[in-house]
C-alpha cells in the first residue's frame, strides 16, 4: 500500500511538472508573438545621423550578391557600407567592388591574440573610421535584410538615451538538407532569448551601437573572439541597455551538413554561456524536464493511458509555437521539434565543457 502511494505521488508530481512546462511554453509563445516593447519614433533633429554599416567578409556566402544589394537599397538615407576583408585575393573582394561597395583590408599582423577574424575586421573599420559616423552597424555577409531594416534597427538608438545597442536575431531559411531544417528550429531559442531582459544579447550578424560606445567597443573587441559578447559588455559597462527590434528581422539562408551545424551550434552555445553563465543552470533544468516529459509521454502513449494527454501538451504547444513563429506547417518538422530539447541539452553540456571553438576555418580559445 505504501509503495502504491509513493508511485501515485511521483506520477502526480511529474504531471504537475508537465503542466508547468505547458504553462512556461504558453508564456514563451505569447512573448515571442507579442515581441519586445515598441520603441518611440526617432528624434533626428533635422538630419539623419550618419551610419557606417560594417560587413566583415571571408569567402562567398550563400546569396552574397543579394545580401549586398539589399544592404545598398535601404529606406534610411545617410549611410555607407564598407566590406572588410583579410586580403585583396579574398573571393569576396571582386564581388564587393562590382557592387560598388568600399573595401578595407585588415593587417593581420596587428591582430590581438584573443581577437577573432570577424572581431578584428570590425575593429579595423572602427579604428580607421570611428570618428566619422554617429552610429555603427554590423551586418554579416550571409544575412539578407529588408528595405526598412536599417531604419528600424537604428531607431531605438535615436529615440531612447538609455539604449546603447539595438539588434535583431534572424530567421534561418533552409535551402536544402535535413540539418538546415534543424537549424531553423534551433534558431527559435535565440529569438526567444531576445524577448526577455534577462537573456537579451546583441546578435553580431545584425546589430547597431552608438558612437558613445566606440572606445569601449574597441577595447572589448581587442580581447574577445565573440563580437556579440564584446558589444554587449561595452554597453553594460556604460549602464546602457540592449533592445531587440523584431520588425527588422533578417533572413539567413542555410545549407548545412551535420558537421557544419554541430560546429555552429556548439560555438553559439559556448559563447552564450560565456556571456551569461546563468543560462547553463536554467537551460539544463528546463530541457532536462522536457526530456523527462518526452520519456513519460512515450511510456503512457504505449500503455494507451489517458495520462498521455497531460504529457503530450508541452510537445503539442511547442509544435504550435514553431508553426506560429515560422509559418511552416509541414509535418516533417514535428519530429525535429520533439527532439530539440535533447539537442539543446547536448549543446549546453558540450558548450560548457568546450575549451576551444571553430569558426570559419580558425580555432579560438575560450577564456
Amino acid at each position: 500500500m505504501f509503495c502504491v502511494s509513493v508511485v501515485t505521488f511521483i506520477v502526480a508530481f511529474l504531471a504537475l511538472v508537465s503542466l508547468g512546462l505547458s504553462a512556461l511554453t504558453l508564456l514563451g509563445l505569447s512573448r515571442a508573438l507579442r515581441g519586445p516593447k515598441r520603441q518611440r519614433a526617432a528624434r533626428t533633429k533635422g538630419r539623419e545621423p550618419s551610419v557606417l554599416v560594417i560587413m566583415p567578409c571571408k569567402g562567398i556566402d550563400l546569396n552574397f550578391d543579394d545580401t549586398i544589394e539589399a544592404a545598398k537599397h535601404q529606406s534610411y538615407g545617410n549611410y555607407e557600407i564598407i566590406g572588410v576583408i583579410d586580403s585583396d585575393d579574398d573571393p569576396s573582394h571582386e564581388i564587393l567592388e562590382r557592387h560598388g561597395v568600399r573595401v578595407m583590408i585588415t593587417d593581420r599582423r596587428r591582430m590581438p591574440e584573443r581577437c577573432s577574424g570577424k572581431s578584428f575586421a570590425i575593429l579595423t573599420a572602427l579604428r580607421n573610421l570611428g570618428r566619422e559616423y554617429d552610429v555603427f552597424v554590423v551586418l554579416d555577409s550571409d544575412t539578407t535584410v529588408g528595405r526598412d531594416w536599417l531604419r528600424l534597427l537604428v531607431r531605438p538608438l535615436l529615440s531612447d538615451d538609455s539604449i546603447g545597442v539595438s539588434t535583431t536575431f534572424p530567421t534561418f531559411s533552409p535551402v536544402s538538407g535535413f540539418w538546415s531544417r534543424v537549424k531553423l528550429v534551433w534558431g527559435l531559442v535565440g529569438r526567444s532569448m531576445q524577448n526577455s531582459s534577462r537573456t537579451m544579447f546583441p546578435w553580431g550578424g545584425s546589430m547597431a551601437f552608438k558612437r558613445t560606445l566606440l572606445d569601449r567597443v574597441v577595447a572589448e573587441l581587442a580581447r574577445n573572439a565573440s563580437d556579440d559578447i564584446a558589444v554587449g559588455r561595452a554597453s553594460r559597462s556604460m549602464g546602457l541597455g540592449v533592445v531587440s527590434v523584431p520588425r527588422a528581422m533578417p533572413t539567413v539562408f542555410v545549407k548545412e551538413s551535420f558537421g557544419t551545424f554541430y560546429e555552429w551550434s556548439v560555438r553559439q552555445t559556448a559563447w552564450a554561456l560565456q556571456g551569461n553563465g546563468a543560462l547553463f543552470k536554467y537551460g539544463v533544468t528546463y530541457y532536462s524536464a522536457f526530456c523527462l516529459n518526452d520519456v513519460l509521454l512515450a511510456y503512457y502513449a504505449a500503455a494507451l493511458s489517458p495520462m498521455a494527454a497531460i504529457f503530450a501538451a508541452p510537445l503539442l504547444l511547442n509544435i504550435a509555437g514553431f508553426c506560429a513563429q515560422t509559418r511552416r506547417y509541414s509535418p516533417a518538422y514535428y519530429p525535429i521539434v520533439a527532439l530539440m530539447p535533447v539537442l539543446y541539452l547536448a549543446d549546453l553540456l558540450a558548450g560548457k565543457t568546450a575549451r576551444r571553438v571553430r569558426w570559419r576555418g580558425a580555432t579560438y580559445r575560450l577564456y
